[in-house]
């Protein structure tokens, strides 16, 4: 019974994961049209066979900057794939250290006591901002 209970849940997860709506742009990012806590946006991603989208320097960061500007997405938070534990910034899928960061002026604000996970935010020049794993966001996939 618990094995029969268990494949259920997992049905029901990847079922409204895979439900969910992504606007594609050029074939490389992917941004959610609905909003979801950290742990539902990896899982939307990774059910569409892409990853939670990672910048690694300024071109990308810059990159991005402008592809929602382009969209008028002005002021939307949006998850990217990091989180920060016990202190240090962490790319989820990998557990690659991060490296570069465009932190907005009063970030990383998350306490070293719990896991908070990294926002993109359009508005004022792609800054990085971290809020609470569990709060529903828009976020962004790439291939």
């Amino acid at each position: 019974m618990k094995n029969a209970l268990s494949n259920f849940i997992v049905l029901i997860l990847f079922s409204a994961a895979w439900a969910h709506n992504f606007l594609e742009i050029n074939s490389k990012y992917y941004i959610s049209q609905d909003e979801e806590d950290f742990v539902m946006a990896a899982i939307n991603c990774k059910v569409n066979g892409w990853s939670f989208l990672k910048i690694l320097n300024q071109e990308d960061n810059d990159s991005l900057n402008a592809t929602l500007t382009a969209l008028g997405l002005d002021n939307t938070p949006m998850w990217l794939g990091g989180i920060r534990s016990g202190g240090a910034m962490y790319w989820l899928e990998t557990g690659d250290h991060i490296n570069y960061t465009h932190w907005a002026p009063s970030e990383p604000s998350c306490s070293d006591s719990y896991s908070c996970c990294l926002l993109f935010n359009q508005q004022g020049g792609g800054f990085w901002y971290l809020n609470t794993c569990s709060t529903k966001q828009y976020y962004l996939c790439q291939k």
